[in-house]
């Protein structure tokens, strides 16, 4: 970044998928890698079970090798772990890692009221600075700032209403301004160079994922991205000591 601080923001922990190291993604295990390996803050999702728990997983459905396909919010927690063992709840998230800073994603298929109602007595206790939360849903951003005021939020631009838009407008920026958003997010290849310049120039935080290699690196020190997603937490932290 331009004489900026830069963020290093571990996705769903230390990657999707399973990490060699990290392990299984929005698990404790990758979670506790990312933060060891260099992560300043990692973002991961929260959906809720049939029973009311409130579990770090990022798919609507979980497929099991036989059998049909089960939706998450149709499980109990211990069926989830029957076939997910490594299921966590937010709030074993929230004992384990007090003072850390999180990034809570909001997926439009979950149950968005209940979810932040759920969680927001977690975040207000252990203080809303060290969490934000980010979605594709302006609604659920919406939600989020009328339940847990001072908490900050960030806009994925790259879907509006359900449809998918393959770039960062100038509409967007003016959607995150007209509600108090905080932070414009997107895939680094979804930010034109006049896009980043009009959101760093109306006060928005920049957002780009994922940040996995030179690239997507250079893209973000070109546009002055502050808040790096990336899968690889390790190595762009590594490659910010070099830079600064």
């Amino acid at each position: 970044m331009k004489g900026g601080f830069q963020s290093v923001i571990g996705h769903r922990g230390s990657g999707t998928g399973i990490h060699p190291l990290g392990g299984p993604e929005n698990s404790l295990a990758s979670i506790g890698w990312a933060f060891e390996h260099g992560a300043d803050e990692v973002e991961v999702d929260v959906a809720r079970t049939l029973d009311g728990e409130f579990v770090l997983f990022h798919d609507e459905s979980i497929r099991p090798r036989y059998g049909r396909t089960l939706r998450v919010g149709g499980l109990t927690l211990a069926e989830l772990r029957e076939h997910r063992p490594d299921v966590a709840r937010f709030v074993d998230m929230a004992r384990a890692y007090p003072g850390r800073r999180f990034v809570i994603e909001l997926k439009s298929y979950t149950s968005l009221e209940p979810v932040i109602d759920g969680i927001a007595g977690w975040i207000r206790g252990m203080g809303p600075d060290n969490f934000r939360f980010l979605s594709f849903s302006l609604t659920a951003l919406l939600l989020v700032r009328k339940s847990i005021p001072g908490c900050r939020t960030g806009y994925i631009a790259t879907c509006v209403e359900e449809r998918w838009e393959p770039f960062v407008r100038s509409y967007h920026l003016r959607r995150c301004l007209d509600h108090g958003i905080d932070e414009i997010s997107g895939h680094w290849w979804t930010f034109g160079g006049r896009m980043a310049t009009e959101a760093s120039r109306a006060g928005l935080e920049i957002g780009m994922g994922l940040i996995d290699g030179p690239r997507a690196m250079k893209k973000c020190m070109r546009t002055g991205a502050g808040r790096l997603y990336t899968n690889r937490p390790d190595w762009l932290s590594r490659q910010l000591k070099h830079i600064h």
